[in-house]
């Protein structure tokens, strides 16, 4: 099934996006990187992809989840991204608070949990650097339906936090520790945690064996 959510994304089922763009790609961040002009390929591109050419060993983890999930960007979109580090990855909070590994969210029978894990780090209405945050600010993510990310400034460090799930859960936050990582349209922040959504948080199943 083919569709296009209100998000502007189109896609073969829910986790699926395609689109036409140029091959090239231009930025300089605020903080110190050197202006990139790195070939892509033209029309469809995977998150991956983008990923990669980001040249940051650091997203390898964030990587493979995407190739997992199969998610695509339309080659000409302009997307804000909030990539969590691999350490993250191995925080025990996401299996506290989705039932599942991150080793298991992996498996093809959770792809759908792992689409809409990811699709919380993506801000499609736009490459927002850090200089264009204000503190307050809510971002509506790729999940249709998910509650609004909340940026929280304080001393200049940049927090993203997700709201709380209406229980006893007091929600998270991420710290932005590289911010400004420019690939092609797209606006990539790495940071310290996962952000987990209230839909996956709601249902803490036990974790499976494998």
């Amino acid at each position: 099934m083919k569709g296009e959510g209100d998000n502007g994304m189109k896609g073969e089922g829910d986790n699926g996006m395609k689109g036409e763009g140029d091959n090239g790609m231009k930025g300089e961040g605020d903080n110190g990187m050197k202006e990139l002009c790195i070939p892509v390929p033209t029309g469809q591109l995977e998150v991956g992809e983008l990923l990669a050419l980001a040249q940051t060993p650091s997203l390898s983890t964030l990587n493979a989840a995407v190739q997992a999930a199969g998610i695509d960007i339309p080659a000409d979109a302009a997307w804000t991204i909030f990539a969590p580090k691999n350490e993250a990855f191995s925080d025990d909070d996401i299996r506290e608070e989705t039932g599942l590994t991150a080793q298991q969210l992996l498996q093809p029978e959770n792809k759908q949990a792992l689409t809409q894990l990811l699709q919380y780090h993506i801000v499609p209405s736009g490459a927002l650097r850090a200089a264009q945050l204000q503190d307050g600010q809510q971002l509506t993510t790729a999940l249709a339906g998910a509650a609004p990310l909340k940026v929280d400034i304080e001393d200049e460090k940049v927090e993203i936090e997700v709201p709380d799930a209406g229980n006893d859960d007091d929600g998270d936050d991420a710290d932005v520790e590289q911010a400004d990582i420019t690939v092609r349209n797209s606006v990539i922040h790495i940071v310290d945690e996962v952000l987990i959504p209230a839909s996956l948080r709601g249902s803490r199943q036990p974790a499976r064996s494998g």
